[in-house]
């Protein structure tokens, strides 16, 4: 089986190809096709990852002890997303109700507990209300 992509590296201006990727194959049956190179990060380490954690508990539980809230600590026009609306409105309502991490874990009786709570909530401090849909949507 022929990769979809082969590595390399860029050396004094030539391209470099790392052995035993199939990229003498993967040259040949891309022959006279146009090919994008990427640039390839290095992720993070695992001990950076844990670090990174780390310094978000220690900030948290630095402002929490000086008293501080996001509310006046966040001085920018942030635009909402689904994503924002599920981790940061949704989740924490779903999690205090259930105890359950995941909206797949769910019945159809807590999301609507969930969703009332939240349409009140929106309603008394936004001044807005989005009916739960009830036909299916191509979108999803």
């Amino acid at each position: 089986m022929t990769p979809k992509s082969i590595q390399a590296k860029v050396n004094n201006g030539k391209i470099e190809f790392n052995s035993n990727t199939g990229s003498e194959m993967w040259l040949e049956l891309n022959e006279g096709q146009d090919v994008e190179i990427k640039k390839i990060s290095n992720t993070r380490t695992t001990r950076q990852n844990n670090a990174l954690h780390l310094w978000f508990e220690l900030v948290a539980q630095e402002m929490e002890e000086a008293g501080c809230d996001l509310r006046s600590t966040i001085k920018t026009e942030i635009t909402p997303t689904a994503y924002m609306v599920k981790e940061l409105m949704w989740k924490p309502i779903q999690e205090k109700l259930t105890g359950k991490k995941s909206t797949s874990e769910l019945n159809t009786d807590e999301i609507d507990k969930i969703y009332k709570i939240m349409d009140e909530a929106m309603a008394r401090s936004l001044k807005i209300s989005v009916p739960f849909p009830s036909e299916p949507d191509e979108r999803f």
